[in-house]
């Protein structure tokens, strides 16, 4: 049974390890999109080269934009659930901390009656 959860944990790693691969490549490549861009010898293009071009750079600029305010709402959301789960450990370290006096009590007691 161990080797199986152990099997089915490795698979989910591989598979989230996977999916991360896929979205740096897209992002890596994305990037270098606009590095292209940006090499582009500005001075010597047409009138409609540079229409071209500064339609190229507002779309892509618009949809880098949504996708940054989405990783942007996404990193606030993940740093309040965070915060959350941290309190929620502090909140229930005296109810921890009571389960175990109870539990060292009953050892003590079990430990004095003959």
């Amino acid at each position: 049974m161990q080797g199986l959860l152990n099997q089915l944990l490795q698979f989910i790693q591989n598979g989230v390890a996977a999916v991360f691969r896929f979205i740096a490549q897209i992002w890596a490549w994305a990037i270098g999109e606009i590095i292209r861009v940006l090499n582009v010898p500005f001075t010597s293009l047409s009138v409609w080269k540079w229409v071209v071009i500064v339609a190229t750079i507002a779309g892509a600029g618009w949809f880098f934009y949504k996708a940054g305010k989405h990783l942007w709402d996404t990193f606030y959301k993940l740093l309040v659930a965070f915060a959350d789960a941290v309190r929620a450990l502090v909140v229930s370290l005296p109810n921890a901390v009571i389960g175990g006096l109870i539990i060292l009590a009953g050892l003590w007691v079990m430990g004095k009656i003959p």
